[in-house]
């Protein structure tokens, strides 16, 4: 029973980050960022890692093994892809002096931490298990993870300040508070595993991982809602001006049709408002975009706050 419960739970937390994933592709898209998708690729890391959770859950729910080697390689690929992004991530906004100096210690670090775990792998699979390298290995490496994710946290803060738009402001404050919650639980999760209860059955789900990806995804989800209410928000209080209307050639429905457009409203709701068909409004916007040279509404609102 135990073990299906925390299946449910890995399963909910796989949904909450890849909804997270989708979210931020679209907050990239109505609000670009330079560098944005640097966050998007932590993201995915954050994610994967929630992966490698649910596959234990699933193994401890179905009463089999972990299957020490495969799973080693794959949470080796995993863990590897994470730091590489993190190295990536503070490369890009670790505004700090050296930064060149910092990276190649970090390099060396992460390096360092995954060539130790590699070797216990493949001692592991050539000549037996030896604790002690294990041990070792996986401390060294977790702590590497820790740390590194403990300075995207510092990075994302001083991201938020830096950031010229509200909504990703937003965004890069939950998403600091989210990679520290993520950095702790971590190496908690691993010394619950390999430490406390080595012997524990259960630990095979890290459930002190899952609980804190949910808790940050938590964090991050209500910030994205924030951000798409911020984004919302400021692109309601603009409004189409007559120069802008005359010098694009707008006739008079269409400067009504666009000044709907700019209050949020869907074609279907103008159609009702103005007394006329969907298909109407369709055309007519169609015709706006194109007198305006524009592809999309997101595209129509950056021209329009264009100095």
């Amino acid at each position: 029973m135990l073990p299906n419960l925390w299946l449910v739970l890995n399963l909910l937390a796989l949904f909450s980050g890849f909804a997270l994933i989708i979210a931020i592709v679209i907050l990239r898209r109505i609000a670009p960022s330079e560098g944005s998708g640097y966050a998007l690729v932590l993201l995915v890391a954050f994610f994967l890692l929630a992966g490698l959770s649910a596959v234990g859950a699933f193994r401890a729910a179905a009463g089999t093994g972990p299957g020490e080697f495969p799973q080693g390689v794959v949470s080796f690929a995993v863990l590897s892809y994470m730091l590489v992004s993190e190295i990536r991530f503070l490369t890009r906004f670790l505004h700090r002096p050296k930064i060149r100096r910092r990276r190649l210690a970090m390099s060396a670090a992460a390096g360092t931490a995954l060539a130790l775990w590699a070797v216990n792998l493949a001692y592991h699979e050539l000549v037996g298990p030896s604790v002690s390298l294990k041990i070792g290995s996986e401390l060294v490496l977790h702590l590497t993870i820790t740390t590194l994710t403990i300075l995207v946290a510092f990075a994302a803060f001083d991201r938020a300040r830096r950031a010229g738009e509200a909504p990703w402001r937003i965004f890069y404050r939950a998403f600091g508070a989210a990679a520290g919650i993520i950095a702790v639980v971590h190496l908690a999760n691993w010394l619950t595993i390999r430490v406390l209860f080595p012997e524990l059955p259960i630990a095979r789900t890290e459930l002190v991982f899952v609980v804190g990806y949910v808790i940050a995804n938590g964090r991050l989800s209500v910030a994205m809602v924030r951000s798409f209410q911020e984004d919302a928000a400021a692109h309601s209080q603009l409004k189409p001006s007559e120069q802008f209307i005359a010098a694009h050639g707008l006739t008079k429905r269409e400067a009504e049709i666009l000044e709907r457009v700019f209050d949020g409203r869907t074609n279907a709701r103008i159609a009702d408002e103005l007394c006329i068909s969907v298909r109407t409004v369709d055309t007519h916007v169609v015709n706006i975009f194109r007198k305006c040279g524009v592809g999309s509404r997101y595209e129509l609102f950056k021209r329009m706050t264009r100095p």
